[in-house]
C-alpha cells in the first residue's frame, strides 16, 4: 500500500522528468522525443490526482436515499443515538404514563428533514447552522405567500377545475416557513409537545384546533381591506422577522443530559420553531458521545430524494474525492429508479473511478426478507435466504444496467430487527443488535480500503510505466505505428453530429417525465433550493443536461469512442517492446479520461447556452397560463417550442457538440506530435 509520501514522491519524480524532457527539446528532437514529454506530463497530472486521493486519512459518508427510505434511522442506529425517554399518552382517553425510545434525530412529524445534516465526532456538543441569505430567504417567502395567493382562489369541490394551482414548496421547507410566520395548517399546525412550547415562548400549549389555513385566512382579510397582493408578500416577508434571526450556533449548558438536550433542540429547530433561528440550509452536529464517528471524518444525512431533478449537492458528493456514498433504499423496491440513475452516471463518468467509492444499503423492515417467494413461487420464511434473492436480483438489475457495483459493495440492514413494536431492544439480543451494527460499519469501512488499495495498485503501475517510459527508447517502426494514429484520429475529427428531431424529443421529455413536472410552475429547482426565478441564477428548465443531452451525446459518439479505443489497443504488436506496450497503455487511459471530459465540458457549455436565453419575460409568459382553462401543457409546450426555435437552441447544441469533439480529438492528436 502507497502511503501518501510516496505517492507525492512519484508524482513530483514524474512532474519534474516532464519539465526537464520539454526544456531539453531542440531542433534535432525527433518525434518520439515529442510524444515521451507529453505522455510524461499527462502522467503526473494522474499522479496528482492519484496522490490527493491516496492522501485522504479519513472519509465522509454520506447516505443518499428517497424520502422515508429509513436513512435517518439508520444513522441513528449505527451510532446509537437513541435513548429511553418517559412521557405522556392518552390511552383509552386516559393521561398514561410510559416509556419511549427515541432517536436523537427526529424527523418530527413525518416527513424529512427540513436540509443536510452533517455529524462530527467531538469533545463539544454543538449545532451550527449554515443560513439562507436574507436575499434567499426572502425569495422563499415570496414563493411561499404567491403560493397562498393561488391556492386562494382554489375551490375545495373536487369536481371544480383546479387548473390555477401552483407547486407547493418542498413539504418541510413550507413547514419551517410556516412555523417562522406562525401561520400553519389545520389540526397539523397544533404542537403539543411541552419542550417545543417552552423553546417557543409560548406560556401554554394551544388548545384550540386549527382546521383551516392561517394564511389563506390572512390572505383573505387583506382582500376584505382592500390590500393588494404585493401587500400581503410583504406582509409574509415582515412576519418572518429576519432582521431578528440571528441564531446559528447553539450548544447546550454543563449541566444539560447531551443526548436529551440534542433530541429536544434538533426537533425544534428541524420545523423552524426554535426562538430566532435562521433559516437552515445546512446542519453540522458535533457530539461528544458517538465514538463510532471518530473512525470517519463525519455521517451526512442527505436530505431525502424525491421524483424532483436530481440535486447538484448530491452530484458533488459523489464526485468528491474524500465521500464514500451510501446510498439507502427500501427493500421491497430496491433498486429504485432514481438511484440507479445516479449510479449510471458514476458507471459513465468514470475517469475518477466513483462507483469504487459507493455501496448500496438496503433497509428491509419487518419480515421483509422472509416474505420474499422464491423460484416456486413459495414464502421462504428465511431472513438470510431472503436478502440473498433480493442480492443476485438486485445485481442482475445493475449488470443489465451497466452499473458497476459489486457483490461486496451491496448490504442488507435492517436497525429495528432486534427491536419490539414499540421501539425497544428485545431482551437477550443486545449481542446480536451489536454483532450486526458492527457488520455494516464493517462493509463501509472494506469500501474505503478497497478503494485505496485500488489507487495503490494504479500508483505502483504508474511507478512501472515511469520507470520504462522514462528509461527506453522508441523505435522508428513505433514512430511509424504512431503517426498511423494520427492519420487515423484525423479521419474521427469531424464529428457531423446532426439531430433533425431535436425539438420533438425536448418537448417530448418536457410533456412526459415527471423530473420536470416541477418546471411547469414559475419555480425553478436551483440546486437544492426552490427559489424564484426572477432575477436569480437558476438551474436549466428543461432539465436538458439529465433528461435529454447528456444520453443523445454519449449515444451519437459512441461508434467513434469504440474505433479509437480499438485502434490503440491495437498499437503493440505481439512481439513488440515493453516500452511500445507501456505508450500504449498510457495512450488508452489519456483517451478514456479525454473523452469523460469531453461530455462532462459540452454539457456545461450546453448549459451556458440555455441559462443565456432564459430571461424573466420568458418565465412569465409560461405563469400567465395558470387560470386559463384547460389544454395548459399544451399552450406551454408550444411557448416551450417556439423559444427553441427563436433562440436557435438545436443549432447551438449541434455546434457545440461538434466543437467540442474537434476540441477534444485534437488534444489528443497534440500529445503523439
Amino acid at each position: 500500500m502507497y502511503s501518501i509520501n510516496q505517492a507525492q514522491d512519484l508524482h513530483l519524480q514524474i512532474a519534474t522528468e516532464a519539465v526537464n524532457r520539454e526544456d531539453n527539446l531542440s531542433d534535432k528532437a525527433v518525434a518520439t522525443d515529442y510524444i515521451i514529454a507529453n505522455l510524461l506530463k499527462e502522467m503526473a497530472d494522474t499522479a496528482k490526482g492519484l496522490s490527493d486521493e491516496i492522501a485522504v486519512e479519513k472519509y465522509k459518508v454520506a447516505f443518499i436515499g428517497t424520502i422515508g427510505s429509513g436513512k435517518t434511522t439508520t444513522i441513528c442506529h449505527l451510532l446509537d443515538l437513541y435513548f429511553e425517554k418517559d412521557s405522556e399518552k392518552i390511552i383509552n382517553k386516559k393521561i398514561r404514563q410510559v416509556k419511549e425510545m427515541l432517536t436523537v434525530l427526529t424527523a418530527s412529524g413525518g416527513g424529512s428533514t427540513s436540509c443536510e445534516v452533517e455529524l462530527r465526532h467531538g469533545e463539544n456538543t454543538t449545532i451550527e447552522i449554515e443560513p439562507y441569505s436574507i436575499v434567499e430567504t426572502e425569495r422563499i417567502l415570496k414563493s411561499f405567500a404567491e403560493n397562498i395567493i393561488s391556492k386562494a382562489g382554489i375551490s375545495d369541490e373536487p369536481d371544480v377545475d383546479n387548473d390555477k394551482a401552483r407547486e407547493n414548496l418542498p413539504f418541510e421547507l413550507e413547514r419551517a416557513i410556516r412555523n417562522f410566520i406562525s401561520l400553519q395548517i389545520g389540526s397539523s399546525g397544533i404542537i403539543e409537545d411541552e419542550a417545543i412550547f417552552q423553546l417557543s415562548g409560548s406560556t401554554e400549549p394551544e388548545k384550540t384546533k386549527r382546521d383551516k389555513d392561517q394564511a389563506i385566512i390572512l390572505y383573505r382579510k387583506f382582500q376584505d381591506d382592500n390590500k393588494s397582493d404585493a401587500d400581503f408578500v410583504q406582509e409574509i416577508i415582515k412576519l418572518a422577522k429576519l432582521d431578528e434571526r440571528n441564531i446559528s450556533s447553539l450548544s447546550p449548558k454543563p449541566d444539560d443530559n447531551k443526548t436529551l438536550w440534542l433530541y429536544d433542540t434538533f426537533k425544534v429547530l428541524n420545523v423552524g420553531l426554535y426562538p430566532n433561528m435562521v433559516l437552515p440550509k445546512r446542519v453540522i452536529i458535533t457530539i461528544s458521545f458517538a465514538p463510532l464517528l471518530s473512525n470517519f471524518k463525519s455521517f451526512i444525512d442527505t436530505k431525502g430524494l424525491d421524483n424532483g431533478s436530481p440535486r447538484q449537492n448530491i452530484s458533488d458528493l459523489m464526485e468528491d474525492i474524500g465521500t464514500l456514498c451510501v446510498f439507502t433504499s427500501e427493500f421491497n423496491s430496491s433498486p429504485e429508479a432514481n438511484i440507479s440513475e445516479f449510479l449510471k452516471r458514476a458507471t459513465a463518468f468514470n475517469s475518477k473511478k466513483h462507483f469504487e467509492r459507493h455501496m448500496l444499503l438496503v433497509l428491509p423492515r419487518k419480515n421483509q426478507a422472509e416474505k420474499t417467494l422464491n423460484s416456486n413461487g413459495e414464502l421462504i420464511n428465511d431472513f438470510d435466504e431472503g436478502i440473498k434473492i433480493k442480492a443476485n436480483k438486485i445485481l442482475g438489475d445493475f449488470n443489465q444496467g451497466g452499473i458497476k457495483l459489486f457483490e461486496d459493495q451491496i448490504y442488507f440492514y435492517n436497525p429495528l430487527r432486534h427491536f419490539d413494536d414499540d421501539n425497544f431492544p428485545k431482551a437477550n439480543y443486545q449481542e446480536d443488535i451489536i454483532e450486526e451494527k458492527n457488520a455494516v460499519f464493517a462493509v463501509i469501512e472494506k469500501v474505503a480500503i478497497n478503494k485505496k488499495r485500488l489507487i495503490s495498485e494504479r500508483l505502483d503501475q504508474l511507478e512501472q510505466d515511469f520507470t520504462l517510459i522514462n528509461n527506453g527508447v522508441l523505435s522508428e517502426e513505433d514512430t511509424q505505428r504512431l503517426a498511423r494514429l494520427k492519420d487515423q484520429l484525423r479521419d474521427h475529427k469531424n464529428l457531423r453530429f446532426r439531430d433533425e428531431y431535436f425539438k420533438d424529443k425536448l418537448i417530448r421529455v418536457y410533456r412526459d417525465s415527471p423530473n420536470t413536472r416541477h418546471h411547469r410552475t414559475k419555480h425553478s429547482l436551483n440546486g437544492n433550493d426552490w427559489v424564484h426565478p426572477y432575477n436569480s441564477n437558476i438551474q436549466v428548465i428543461l432539465n436538458l443536461k439529465q433528461l435529454y443531452a447528456q444520453k443523445t451525446i454519449v449515444e451519437f459518439t459512441q461508434k467513434n469512442k469504440i474505433e479509437i479505443k480499438s485502434v490503440i489497443n491495437q498499437l503493440p504488436l505481439p512481439d513488440g517492446s515493453a516500452l511500445f506496450k507501456q505508450v500504449s497503455n498510457q495512450l488508452f487511459e489519456i483517451f478514456e479520461s479525454r473523452y469523460t471530459n469531453f461530455v462532462i465540458n459540452t454539457l456545461q457549455k450546453f448549459d451556458g447556452i440555455i441559462q443565456k436565453n432564459l430571461n424573466d419575460a420568458f418565465f412569465q409568459s409560461l405563469v400567465d397560463e395558470y387560470g386559463q382553462g384547460p389544454g395548459y401543457t399544451d399552450r406551454v409546450c408550444d411557448l416551450m417550442a417556439g423559444w427553441i426555435d427563436k433562440n436557435k437552441i438545436r443549432q447551438e447544441f449541434e455546434d457545440t457538440v461538434n466543437n467540442s469533439w474537434l476540441t477534444t480529438i485534437d488534444s489528443f492528436i497534440k500529445i503523439l506530435q
